[in-house]
This record gives structure tokens, sequence and C-alpha cells, in this order.
């Protein structure tokens, strides 16, 4: 009879956990599914991003309106990456140095970047990046030159 009741409590636990680990297993599924989801819409935006600037390459052919604000969006997001790898690394200095993280300034020494990348901020819309660059040179440049 113990052995029974053994052989029983044992059979109830295999049972438990294989509930768990079939369980577990469907949340990885569920998980695996949502990762799967977000890598086809990445890819069809990265497809679509490719459409765009390939329509940069071909003569004769005037790309549509949707085309045209992709690209648009696309250059913004890369101006925005650049601009904020600038900030991050080498504000007020000349130039940031992309592999090797760091910041340098060349000759001058007067955070020609930020400089440079005011009509740019402009244009592009970045409103509140360009009001921290002006901040920024009104403040210090003076004492630069």
């Amino acid at each position: 009879e113990e052995g029974a009741e053994e052989n029983a409590d044992e059979a109830a636990e295999d049972d438990g956990d294989e509930a768990m680990l079939q369980e577990e297993e469907a949340e990885e599924g569920d998980e695996h599914e949502a990762l799967l989801k977000e890598d086809a819409k990445a890819l069809k935006e990265h497809q679509t991003r490719l459409k765009a600037i390939s329509a940069l390459s071909s003569p004769g052919i005037v790309p549509s309106n949707s085309i045209l604000r992709k690209r648009a969006e696309a250059i913004r997001a890369a101006a925005k990456h650049a601009w904020s790898a600038y900030t991050r690394l080498a504000w007020g200095k000349d130039e940031v140095k992309p592999v090797s993280g760091g910041a340098g300034d060349s000759t001058f020494g007067l955070a020609v970047t930020m400089v440079d990348s005011l009509s740019t901020l402009w244009i592009m819309g970045f409103k509140e990046e360009f009001k921290q660059a002006r901040e920024w040179l009104a403040k210090e440049l003076p004492g630069r030159l």
C-alpha cells in the first residue's frame, strides 16, 4: 500500500511538472511568435525604406509622395541619430569619433560640428535641439575666440 501511495504521489508530481513545462513552452511559443511578428514588421519597414532609396537611382522614375515622405523620414531619422551621438559623445567639441566613441577638437576648438549643424537642425524641424545648441554657443563660444 505504501509503495502504491508513493507511486501515486510521484505520478501527481510528474503530472504537475509536465503541466508547468507545457505552460512554460506555451509562453515561450507566444514570445517567439511576438518576436517573429516584430521581425516581420521591421523587415517590411526596411524594405519600404530601401524602395524609397532605390527611387533615387532610378532614372526617369518620379517617386510617389508616399515614397518621398518615407525618404524624408529616413533622412530625418539618420540626422537625429547623428546629432544624438554628437550630443552624447562630443558636445562642445569639433567632432565626434564614431569608431572610438570619443571626441576631438581640430585646429579650431570652436565646436565646428555644432556650428555647422545649426541650419540642418532648423530645417529638419529639430527646434529644441537647435535652441540647446544656440544657447550653448552663445554662452561658450565667445570665450573660445
